[in-house]
């Protein structure tokens, strides 16, 4: 009897789906709890597994099986439209249905499943945006150096991590709050694609919309590394000379992705208007109210938020509390005031990746939101009542911490770094 042809495929741990065949790793497989003989991926538990020790795996195709469980992994043909009247009115007053324009097809809303947490979906979020950081970062050195942008694998990269978001995007704001104090030029945007494109999950985008965002959030900055200044590297205070210079930077790198293929027409709209004002104070060409896209002002909310949220040459780190309240004070004249209010809904009271202190004294870190009350999110412990580290880390929801005899609240949030405390030391550990 002849032998099965073997067609080993590498594959992304991002990208395994239960029914594969993982025949090779691409480490040993030593060390590893995995068959020598490779085995058929049978639970998102294994794929889990797999995230922890591999970065890309080899697939058998011709030995795949089709996976026939229903909570398999959300697909997008599979996204149920959305027909709630409440939810289609507030989007119409957003802008929603002609965001892109009236020339253009009207969008339909979407009802996503119920998102996964934290802990359920991290593994697979950290891989996926992990790749995404190593063309992020390849993309800011060929723009530096004139060379053209690498769009095709930047969309392979994208698809990836709308995945995860689409699972659970509480997974990747976490990842956000880990990228604290990183280096801001490519934190920033990879952090403001996780902000937009949570929002938008939020907001029921179509996940067509979802993919045009999320480039034009890695992409609209791109075009500071086409200016012959330091500003955006070191981020130093600018003089009017040189901000008349940064003001050029929209058009600067939009002419340079064009250079470089990029057509995505939602993603130049969205990058064309991020910094344009409601009151037409903005730039690059003073546009005004309904001229300016829906898009727009949802990158230009996420732009302001994560840059007041770190710290720059010229500006001091605010905290979530203070971010917000400048952001509000900005309603209005700078992006519509119920834009801007959907935004802060999607963050939830207490965003993920946030610390917090307990009315029992001890410390805990927001894990995820609860579709339940975005009042009450799911937490994590890091520090006991009586300052002692916690090693418990599974999730806890807070809207049953106020149910106990002696009712435990949260009464405020805390800045980044409080008393030394790391979320980068925290495993969420999902709760039984």
């Amino acid at each position: 009897m002849a032998q099965l042809e073997r067609v080993e495929v590498e594959t992304p741990v991002g990208h395994l789906r239960v029914g594969m065949y993982v025949c090779r790793l691409d480490r040993p497989w030593e060390g590893t709890p995995f068959s020598f003989q490779g085995f058929q991926i049978e639970s998102d538990d294994q794929i889990l597994e797999l995230c922890q020790y591999c970065n890309a795996v080899f697939v058998d195709e011709r030995r795949r099986v089709a996976d026939r469980r229903v909570d398999r992994p959300i697909r997008y043909q599979e996204v149920q439209p959305l027909t709630r009247p409440d939810a289609l009115e507030r989007l119409d007053r957003m802008g929603f249905r002609f965001m892109r324009g009236p020339d253009r097809p009207i969008l339909i809303p979407v009802e996503y499943g119920p998102p996964l947490r934290t802990s359920q979906e991290l593994a697979r979020a950290s891989n996926a945006w992990r790749q995404l950081r190593t063309v992020v970062s390849s993309g800011i050195a060929k723009a530096r150096a004139g060379k053209p942008y690498p769009v095709a694998e930047l969309d392979a990269a994208v698809v990836a991590v709308i995945e995860s978001v689409v699972r659970g995007p509480d997974a990747s704001m976490w990842l956000v709050a880990q990228r604290h104090r990183e280096s801001y030029p490519v934190a920033h945007p990879l952090n403001c694609c996780a902000l937009l494109l949570s929002y938008s999950r939020f907001l029921c985008f179509p996940p067509e919309v979802l993919l045009s965002l999320a480039k034009a959030a890695l992409l609209c900055d791109i075009g500071m590394w086409r200016l012959d200044q330091n500003y955006y590297i070191n981020r130093q205070p600018a003089d009017e000379d040189t901000r008349v210079t940064i003001e050029e930077h929209v058009l600067t790198g939009l002419e340079y992705l064009n250079q470089s293929g990029f057509v995505d027409i939602d993603a130049v709209l969205a990058i064309t208007h991020h910094h344009e004002r409601l009151d037409g104070d903005g730039y690059p060409r003073r546009v005004r109210g309904d001229k300016i896209s829906l898009m727009g002002f949802m990158l230009q909310i996420v732009d302001a938020f994560d840059a007041l949220r770190n710290r720059r040459a010229h500006a001091p780190e605010h905290t979530v509390q203070e971010a917000q309240r400048i952001l509000y004070q900005m309603r209005e004249s700078a992006f519509p005031g119920e834009v801007l209010e959907q935004f802060f809904q999607s963050l939830g009271v207490y965003p993920t990746g946030s610390l917090v202190e307990l009315s029992d004294g001890s410390i805990a870190v927001v894990s995820s939101q609860s579709s339940a009350s975005r009042l009450y999110p799911w937490i994590i412990r890091m520090r006991r009542p009586d300052g002692s580290a916690e090693d418990d880390h599974q999730e806890i929801w807070a809207g049953e911490m106020i149910k106990r005899e002696e009712p435990i609240r949260i009464i405020r949030g805390l800045p980044f770094g409080y008393e030394g405390l790391k979320i980068e030391d925290v495993a969420p550990v999902a709760s039984l």
